[in-house]
């Protein structure tokens, strides 16, 4: 689907197909396409780290490590 269908669908779902609204829901749908694309755990960009923890617990990600998704530890 293209970005002017899913507007156009979406607003037939709402019941408003106002320019108005179709121009809404095109940048709507847009930026939340957008946001998932890029916050998206993408299997390729998953890796896992293994650090050593001192006496402190305290952990310094490499440069790396964008966001965390879990940690673990024995």
């Amino acid at each position: 689907m293209t970005l002017s269908e899913i507007a156009t669908f979406a607003g037939e779902k709402i019941g408003k197909t106002d320019s108005d609204t179709v121009t809404f829901l095109k940048k709507s749908a847009s930026l939340n396409y957008r946001r998932v694309w890029n916050f998206a755990p993408w299997r390729e960009s998953v890796t896992t780290s293994t650090y050593s923890v001192g006496t402190n617990r305290t952990i310094t990600l490499g440069t790396s490590v964008e966001t965390p998704l879990s940690v673990a530890y024995d």
